[in-house]
């Protein structure tokens, strides 16, 4: 549950800050800031009580920011934000840094200026050179300052602390995210959302996807699953009308596909190294979607698909339930770390 904190809580500043307290940036940029906001999250089971309250901030030439409240001071501390005004701000910082930094700040101020002279005549050269880029030319950490952001160098901390990994980052959570310097709640979300929209495309058809093969259910469920830190077992719910059907045959075992994709659900979320199925629930999901048949499909976070006994027998025990109340269990895909294992193809089953 989130409420709007009221203006009034914020009339005498949040924490050493105040509203007109004036900053640099390493670009040599006065930043003010002109108001906060927030709201207070609370646990509806626990009653606990969570702040998260907004810096609102204007530059010099009129542009408005937004910032957490813990990345401003997280930027202060590291020196990425120098105070300006007015004195007793400048005195508190001193003191929150502590006497050995507060000894360099009007070093650091002078140098940060300077410096900051020569980065402005880089850019401007460099627009000049060179017109703007379109957004596929942008480098990764440029892609991901752009959606979180996040300046440029954190967003290039972020990508080293992952090894330059994006499949990594993907299986990530935005606590986790959060470790890196610079990142906070509301940049490890933005990060985690973009992510989630690059999944969903990874998967998505524009029309429902047809069910011909084994490697149709591995195209469609591999960047879903193979990242994930956990099994899950998911079933897709199939119909008989406008597939395409080929056949094929293990021994005895007929293997026919041509179906139309009606739904998916996960059905259970387990631990890193057990898997456990529930007809019940599995074949509830089968009958509300009227499925004709179904596909199970899970993952092996080891990466390695390959069934483990109680995979065969829990999937032999599913074809029974099946056939005994007409929804037939057409295979058991397990998806591994970009390859995939057919308990059918196998002659698992």
């Amino acid at each position: 549950m989130n409420i709007a904190l009221s203006q009034e809580r914020f009339e005498h500043g949040i924490s050493i800050f105040d509203v007109d307290c004036v900053l640099v940036d390493e670009n040599d940029t006065e930043i003010t800031i002109s108001e906060f906001s927030g709201y207070a999250e609370i646990d509806d089971e626990t009653g606990r009580e969570d702040e998260q309250i907004t810096v609102h901030l204007r530059t010099t030439d009129g542009l408005a920011l937004r910032v957490e409240l813990e990345d401003l001071e997280r930027d202060i501390s590291k020196g990425a934000l120098n105070p300006v005004s007015p004195d007793w701000f400048i005195e508190e910082v001193k003191g929150w840094r502590g006497e050995d930094d507060a000894a360099d700040d009007t070093v650091q101020i002078a140098q940060a200026r300077s410096k900051a002279k020569v980065q402005r005549e880089l850019v401007e050269l460099r627009h000049r050179i060179y017109p703007t880029r379109p957004i596929e030319h942008l480098s990764t950490p440029e892609l991901f300052s752009k959606v979180s952001g996040a300046p440029l160098v954190v967003a290039e901390d972020l990508l080293i602390s992952y090894e330059a990994n994006l499949a990594r980052m993907a299986g990530s959570t935005a606590k986790q995210m959060q470790k890196v310097s610079g990142i906070g709640k509301t940049r490890s979300e933005k990060i985690i959302a973009v992510l989630e929209l690059g999944k969903r495309l990874a998967r998505f058809h524009a029309e429902k996807p047809k069910i011909t093969a084994p490697s149709d259910v591995a195209d469609l469920m591999m960047s879903k699953m193979r990242y994930l830190q956990k099994e899950i077992v998911a079933v897709l719910a199939l119909d008989t009308k406008g597939g395409i059907t080929s056949k094929g045959t293990i021994g005895d075992i007929d293997l026919t596909w041509g179906h139309q994709l009606l739904a998916e659900s996960t059905i259970f979320e387990g631990t890193l190294n057990a898997s456990v199925f529930h007809p019940r629930e599995i074949f509830r999901f089968a009958i509300e979607e009227s499925a004709n048949s179904i596909v199970l499909v899970h993952n092996h976070p080891s990466g390695d698909p390959q069934p483990s006994q109680e995979d065969i027998r829990a999937t032999k025990q599913l074809i029974e339930a099946g056939n005994q109340i007409g929804i037939k269990v057409l295979d058991h895909i397990i998806i591994g770390d970009g390859i995939f294992v057919s308990l059918k193809e196998e002659g698992f089953i």
